[in-house]
């Protein structure tokens, strides 16, 4: 079992390094001269090693190369209370760091899809790929979203709808909007859905009741996925400003493309006793699970 679990990590290793290298190439041509990539990532990787130059094909091996000399998954504290009671559940302030994530990494490649189903690799596809699907997280997953307005900010989210599905909102007009996600947008949203207004009225008498610091903190914009122990002794306006800042999502900011999901959160480790896999999608926990066998021991050793 061990030997094949091993098999089963090296592979779904090889094909995700694959897909950072077709990025990488992707990024560095251009749009205007990005390959055609129809059908599966194999084809794809395949015209740039017979189509590409001696330097193309050269970074793209090293690429691969160093994707798998290093773990996909990383470890990462989450501040805040936007995901609870999912995660950080026991964290009573917007800015206090809580608990430990593991976080795998994800690749977006424009273009390639997952392997196809027909023989002989419809037996493999159901190990590996998402069969057939080019999604790269699911309705239900637990994602890292780079702020589509800031690329040094990133949350912790959920992925409620994908591509094709249709949102229905009624805004105080009780007019109806139908908004439909095109091919690779997600919608994502925070889990914990407190009114602003409560929020506000916590910071006001935490503020009351605390003599609060009014030197401006260098980390007041640091993003919700990392601690921010400085950000409670601002000044309150500068608190509600930021508050506002960290319960951003789609919502907000409309949704996001693939490009800006970044790592799907797969582990929780709340302290050394209570620790555990985060529940996402049955499709991504399946995929995770090569990933946690292999990586998670070292990954608690860390912590």
């Amino acid at each position: 079992m061990t030997a094949l679990r091993q098999l089963a990590y090296w592979a779904l290793r090889f094909q995700e390094a694959v897909d950072a290298a077709l990025l990488a190439e992707h990024r560095r041509r251009g749009v205007d001269k990005a390959f055609g990539w129809g059908g599966t990532r194999w084809r794809a990787m395949m015209q740039v090693l017979r189509s590409g130059t001696s330097k193309e094909r050269q970074a793209f091996v090293s690429t691969v190369l160093d994707e798998m000399s290093r773990p996909v998954s990383y470890t990462a504290t989450l501040s805040g209370n936007s995901m609870a009671p999912t995660l950080n559940a026991h964290i009573d302030s917007p800015f206090r760091a809580g608990e430990r994530l593991v976080v795998r990494r994800l690749w977006s490649v424009p273009g390639a899809t997952a392997v196809s189903q027909t023989a002989p690799w419809r037996w493999w596809s159901q190990w590996m790929p998402n069969r057939g699907s080019h999604l790269i997280a699911h309705r239900g997953d637990i994602v890292v979203v780079v702020d589509p307005e800031d690329g040094q900010r990133k949350f912790v989210r959920r992925v409620v709808a994908v591509q094709g599905d249709e949102l229905v909102c009624e805004d105080v007009s009780e007019q109806r909007q139908v908004l439909r996600l095109e091919r690779d947008e997600y919608w994502v949203m925070r889990d914990n859905d407190a009114d602003m207004d409560e929020e506000v009225a916590r910071l006001r008498q935490v503020a009351a009741a605390e003599r609060v610091d009014t030197e401006p903190a260098a980390s007041a914009t640091s993003d919700n996925a990392g601690a921010n122990a400085a950000a409670d002794k601002l000044p309150l306006e500068a608190q509600v400003n930021l508050l506002r800042i960290l319960r951003r999502d789609s919502r907000n900011f409309g949704p996001v493309t693939a490009d800006h999901i970044v790592g799907r959160v797969v582990y929780a480790i709340r302290n050394e006793a209570d620790h555990g896999r985060v529940q996402n999608s049955g499709e991504s926990m399946q995929r995770d699970s090569v990933i946690l066998a292999v990586e998670l021991q070292q990954l608690l050793g860390m912590c």
